[in-house]
């Protein structure tokens, strides 16, 4: 199974995935490169951009993907 079929199937089973999720867990070092390639085979994958204060104490941002699914519902 390549990255875009690993995470595809990931987002189909109702999980969101952050890069730092996609790296820690399943190795794959650009999940946003991934995810433009599903976006251009015709997936709908929506993000929300989600806000954190790291191990410094710096406000940091980052995206989470999902799959959103028919009827404009999400996964």
């Amino acid at each position: 199974m390549n990255q875009n079929q690993l995470v595809l199937s990931l987002l189909e089973s109702g999980k969101h995935i952050t890069s730092m999720d996609a790296y820690e867990q399943y190795g794959i070092t650009r999940l946003p490169s991934r995810i433009c390639d599903l976006r251009a085979s015709g997936y709908n994958i929506g993000s929300v951009t989600r806000t954190c204060t790291n191990r410094l104490g710096h406000k940091s941002s980052f995206c989470e993907y999902f799959l959103v699914q028919i009827g404009g519902e999400n996964a």
